[in-house]
C-alpha cells in the first residue's frame, strides 16, 4: 500500500516594504535621464492663493437646489418663447396654409370663402434659390488652411465636416432649417454627440452556475444588464451524473478503491454478483470532465452600448420644444437653451439612465396638451391635443416631458458659473453633467439688431394677404350677387312657397302686376378694386423683394426689354443675397465650427470619407486644428451662369498671362479657377476632372561663403565676361576681315572682266582692220587683173564687202559666245574658292 506524501506548510516571513514615494521618485529620476523632455518639470514654483469665499459659497448645490433654479429659468425661457415668439409663429402658419378659418372666416353663410395666398407665395419662391444655394453644391463649407502645413488636414476636415453633414440628410434638414427661418421668427438646429445606443438582448437557457457567474461579474462590471433570470433545479442531473461515472470507466484513467487499477475491479466485484452499474456510481469521476451544476437558469440580457462610441447628430427643433433666455442678443450668448421632447420610458432606458430614477418620475404637473404651434402646423392632419393620450398598458411605452437643458451655474460652489447639462423629467432630475455650451444654432430671415429673434419674410407679407384676401371677397360676392339676383315680393299677392322653389322656367301664380320683382343691386366700382389689388400686390414686392417679372411665369416679362429684365432680377436677387448671406454667417458657419469642436472631443477612431473619387481615412486629429472657413454658397440658376462666365474670363486671362511669361500666374492659379468652375457646375467630386499640380521642388538655398571667397568669385566672373567680350570682339573682327576680303575677291574680278573685255574688243577691231586691208588688196589685185572701170570696181567691192562683213559678224558672234562662257566658268571659280581663314582652305594647305 502506497503512502501519501504529506507537503509541509510553507512559512512566509514579512518583508519590509520600502517606501513608495522614495521609488516613485527614483523611477522617475531614471526615466528623464533616459528620455529627457518625457515627464514634464516645473519650469517655476506654484503658487496657491486661496480666497475666502464663505462656508455657503463653498458648499456643492444640491438636487433640490439644481432642480428649483432649473425650473426658475425654464419657466421664465418658456414664458418667452410660447405666449411671444410662438404667437407669431403659429399666426404665421395659419396664413401659410390659407384655409378659410381664424382670421379668415366668412362672416356669414354664402358669402365667398376665398383666401389670398400671398405668405405662401412668397415664401415658397424664396424658398426654391436658397436650398439651391445651400445644397447645390454638395459641399456646404470648405475649411482653408492657414499655413502650408496644415494643406492636407484641411482637405481632412473638409471631407470629416461635409460627411457629417450629408450622413446627417444633410438635405432634408437644410431645407426644413430654411422653411422654418422663412416662416416663424426663427429656425432651430440641434447639433450634438450622441453615443452608441443600439442595444443587443441575448437570451440564455439551461446554463450551469459557471456560465451564469461569468455573466453576472460582467453585469457587475456595466458590460451588459440582466433583465429576466430564472433558476430551477437540473432535471437531468442524476443521468448526467452516472454518465461522468461511465466515462470515467471507459477510460481506465482513474484509480479504484485503495489505488488498484478500475479494470480487476470491476471484474473481480462483477464477478461476486455485483450490480455494473453501483458499481460504475461508485467509481471516482475523472476530475478532468466537467462538473454537472446542480441548478439551471435562464438568462435574458441586454448588452449596453459603448459609451465611447458614437456619431454626430443634426436635427430640427421646433419652437414648441425650445426654450431660451430671454435676455439673450445671440444663441451662443443665452445663459440658458433647452431642448423639451416627450419620450418613452424604454427611450430613457436605453440612454442608461438609473432604473430607480425611471421608476420616480412623475409629469402630472406638467401640461399634456398640445401647443397652438402645434396644432397650427399639423393642422392638415387634424391633429388635437388628445393626440398625445396614450392608454396603452405597456409600462415602458409611458411617454414623459423630458427637458434637456443647458444652462450657466455655480454649481461646485466656487463662485464661478460654469456650462452645466441638466436633464429632468418632471421634479425628477436624470444626469447633471459638465458641458462646454449650449448645441444650438439659429437663423432668422430678416434680423433685428441685439436681438435672438427677428421677423421672418412671412410676418411681412401677412397684412398684403388679408387686405387682398377682403377685396377679393368684396369683389367676388358682387359678382355673385349680380349673377343671382335677390326677388321681392308682396305677400299678399304671390305665394311665397313658389318663391322659395323658383328654378328655370317656373310658373309664380300673382294677383298684381307689381307683386314680384328683382331686389336693385350694384356691381361696385370693379376698376377701383382691381386697382388697390395691383396697389397691394407692389407692395407685397416692396416688402418681400420677391419680383412678379422674375418669377419666370408672368406675361409681362415678354414685354420688357433684356436690359430691363437683368436690371430687375439683380434688384430682386439683392435681398434673396442677402438673405442667403445671413443664413450663412449666423446659422451654416456655427453649424461647421461645432461639427469640429465635437469631432475634436468625442471621436477617437479613423473615419472613412470620400477625397478626390477616393475612400481614405480621416485622423480625428486634424480636427483639432484652427482653420479659416468659407461657407459655399451658390446664388440659384441665372446667378451660376453669371458666375461661370466670370470665372471663364478669369481663366483666360491666366492663361495670356502664361504664355507672355508675366509671372502674374501658374498652374496653381489656373487649378483654382478650374475647380472653382467645376464646383459651379453643381459637381461634387471635382478630382474626377482636374487634379491640382504638383508643386515644385524646393530649390537649395547656395552655400554661405567667407568675405574673400565671395570676392574671389566675383574676381573671376568679371574674368570670365571680359574674355568672353575679347571673344565675342574678335569673332566681329575676323567677320569683317572676311567680309572685307570677299568684297576685294568681288571687285578683283570684275576689273579681270573689264580687262578681258577691252581686250576682246582690241582684238576685234585689229581683226576688222586686217580685213578690211585685206579686201582692198583683193579688189586691187581683182580689179588690175579684170581692167574694170572704177565704177564696176566700187559696185564689186561693196557686194564682196557686205558679203565679208556677214562672215565676220558671225564669227564675232561665235567668240562673244565663248567669251562670255569662259567668263562665267571664271566667276563660278571665284564664287567656289575657300575663304580665308575657313575650314576649306586648311584642309587645302
Amino acid at each position: 500500500m502506497a503512502s501519501k506524501k504529506t507537503k509541509s506548510p510553507t512559512t512566509i516571513v514579512p518583508q519590509q516594504q520600502p517606501d513608495q514615494d522614495a521609488v516613485k521618485q527614483q523611477l522617475e529620476q531614471q526615466l528623464q535621464q533616459i528620455l529627457p523632455g518625457v515627464i514634464p518639470q516645473d519650469s517655476a514654483p506654484v503658487m496657491h492663493a486661496s480666497v475666502d469665499m464663505g462656508e455657503k459659497s463653498s458648499k456643492r448645490l444640491t438636487d433640490d437646489e439644481v432642480l428649483a433654479i432649473v425650473k426658475q429659468l425654464e419657466e421664465r425661457a418658456k414664458d418667452f418663447v410660447r405666449n411671444k415668439v410662438m404667437h407669431r409663429a403659429t399666426k404665421c402658419m395659419q396664413y401659410f396654409f390659407a384655409q378659410p378659418d381664424g382670421d379668415f372666416a366668412p362672416t356669414d353663410q354664402g358669402r365667398s370663402d376665398f383666401v389670398d395666398t400671398s405668405v405662401a407665395d412668397t415664401v415658397r419662391w424664396l424658398e426654391c434659390p436658397l436650398v439651391e444655394a445651400f445644397c447645390g453644391t454638395q459641399k456646404i463649407v470648405d475649411f482653408i488652411a492657414r499655413n502650408s502645413a496644415q494643406e492636407r488636414s484641411a482637405e481632412m476636415i473638409n471631407a470629416m465636416v461635409n460627411h457629417v453633414w450629408q450622413d446627417n440628410d444633410g438635405y432634408e434638414v437644410m431645407r426644413t432649417w430654411i422653411n422654418d427661418a422663412l416662416i416663424t421668427p426663427g429656425g432651430v438646429v440641434k447639433i450634438y454627440w450622441e453615443p452608441d445606443s443600439v442595444t443587443e438582448a441575448t437570451e440564455y437557457k439551461g446554463i450551469d452556475d459557471l456560465t451564469y457567474g461569468v455573466i453576472a461579474l460582467a453585469a457587475e462590471a456595466g458590460e451588459c444588464m440582466i433583465i429576466d433570470h430564472t433558476i430551477y433545479q437540473n432535471p437531468q442531473q442524476q443521468e448526467l451524473t452516472l454518465l461522468q461515472h461511465g466515462m470515467s470507466l471507459v477510460g481506465g484513467n482513474v484509480s479504484g478503491t485503495q489505488g488498484q487499477p478500475i479494470a480487476p475491479q470491476i471484474q473481480q466485484q462483477t464477478q461476486a454478483g455485483a450490480n455494473p452499474m453501483q458499481v460504475a456510481a461508485n467509481t471516482q469521476i475523472d476530475p478532468n470532465l466537467p462538473q454537472i451544476s446542480p441548478m439551471l437558469h435562464d438568462v435574458k440580457v441586454v448588452r449596453m452600448p459603448d459609451g465611447k462610441k458614437g456619431k454626430v447628430k443634426i436635427i430640427n427643433v421646433p419652437l414648441d420644444e425650445f426654450y431660451v433666455d430671454p435676455t439673450a442678443r445671440r444663441i451662443k450668448d443665452a445663459r440658458y437653451a433647452a431642448h423639451a421632447c416627450r419620450k418613452t420610458i424604454s427611450e430613457l432606458r436605453v440612454m442608461g439612465f438609473d432604473e430607480d430614477l425611471l421608476e420616480s418620475i412623475d409629469d402630472r404637473e406638467d401640461d399634456p396638451a398640445l401647443t397652438e404651434l402645434y396644432l397650427a402646423r399639423n393642422r392638415m392632419d387634424q391633429a388635437n391635443a388628445f393626440d398625445y393620450e396614450s392608454n396603452t398598458q405597456d409600462s415602458s411605452m409611458r411617454e414623459v416631458l423630458v427637458v434637456e437643458a443647458y444652462l450657466k451655474m455655480d454649481y461646485d460652489g466656487d463662485g464661478i458659473a460654469d456650462w452645466r447639462k441638466i436633464i429632468k423629467a418632471g421634479n425628477t432630475i436624470l444626469s447633471n453633467e459638465p458641458c462646454d455650451g449650449n448645441p444650438f444654432c439659429v437663423m432668422v430671415s430678416v434680423p433685428i439688431p441685439h436681438s435672438l429673434f427677428g421677423m421672418s419674410v412671412a410676418e411681412l407679407a401677412i397684412n398684403v394677404q388679408k387686405q387682398n384676401t377682403n377685396l377679393m371677397r368684396s369683389m367676388i360676392d358682387n359678382v355673385s350677387y349680380g349673377a343671382n339676383a335677390a326677388l321681392w315680393v308682396k305677400a299678399d299677392s304671390v305665394d311665397v312657397a313658389h318663391v322659395l322653389n323658383i328654378g328655370p322656367g317656373s310658373v309664380i301664380p300673382v294677383t298684381e302686376d307689381d307683386a314680384i320683382g328683382v331686389v336693385p343691386n350694384s356691381s361696385g366700382d370693379i376698376a377701383s378694386v382691381t386697382q388697390l389689388l395691383e396697389m397691394f400686390d407692389t407692395l407685397k414686392q416692396e416688402r418681400t423683394g420677391v419680383q412678379k417679372l422674375t418669377r419666370g411665369s408672368d406675361a409681362d416679362i415678354v414685354n420688357e426689354t433684356a436690359t430691363g429684365y437683368l436690371e430687375m432680377t439683380d434688384r430682386s436677387e439683392q435681398r434673396t443675397k442677402l438673405i442667403t448671406r445671413h443664413f450663412a454667417e449666423t446659422g451654416v458657419k456655427p453649424a461647421a465650427l461645432r461639427i469640429q469642436a465635437l469631432l475634436a472631443q468625442y471621436n477617437d477612431e479613423f473615419m472613412q470619407v470620400r477625397l478626390n473619387g477616393q475612400t481614405v481615412d480621416a485622423d480625428p486629429m486634424d480636427a483639432r486644428n484652427r482653420y479659416d472657413l468659407d461657407i459655399q454658397v451658390g446664388l440659384g440658376t441665372g446667378d451660376k451662369s453669371r458666375t461661370l462666365g466670370a470665372l471663364q474670363q478669369i481663366m483666360n486671362l491666366q492663361m495670356q498671362a502664361i504664355q507672355m511669361n508675366t509671372g502674374m500666374a501658374d498652374l496653381n492659379l489656373v487649378y483654382n479657377t478650374a475647380e472653382r468652375i467645376v464646383s459651379a457646375l453643381g459637381v461634387a467630386n471635382v478630382g474626377e476632372f482636374v487634379h491640382k499640380p504638383a508643386s515644385p521642388m524646393p530649390q537649395t538655398p547656395p552655400p554661405q561663403m567667407s568675405p574673400d571667397k565671395q570676392a574671389d568669385v566675383q574676381i573671376q566672373q568679371q574674368k570670365a565676361q571680359a574674355d568672353s567680350a575679347e571673344q565675342e570682339r574678335q569673332a566681329q573682327l575676323d567677320a569683317m576681315r572676311i567680309q572685307a576680303q570677299a568684297a576685294n575677291d568681288n571687285k578683283q574680278a570684275e576689273m579681270a572682266h573689264q580687262r578681258e573685255m577691252a581686250k576682246m574688243e582690241l582684238e576685234h577691231k585689229q581683226a576688222m582692220e586686217q580685213l578690211y586691208l585685206k579686201a582692198a588688196i583683193q579688189r586691187e589685185q581683182a580689179a588690175l587683173q579684170a581692167m574694170v572701170s572704177p565704177q564696176e570696181e566700187q559696185a564689186m567691192f561693196d557686194e564682196t564687202f557686205a558679203s565679208t562683213k556677214q562672215t565676220m559678224g558671225d564669227a564675232l558672234t561665235s567668240i562673244n559666245l565663248q567669251a562670255s562662257g569662259d567668263y562665267d566658268k571664271f566667276l563660278q571659280t571665284v564664287i567656289a574658292a575657300p575663304e580665308p581663314n575657313g575650314p576649306s582652305a586648311g584642309n587645302q594647305q
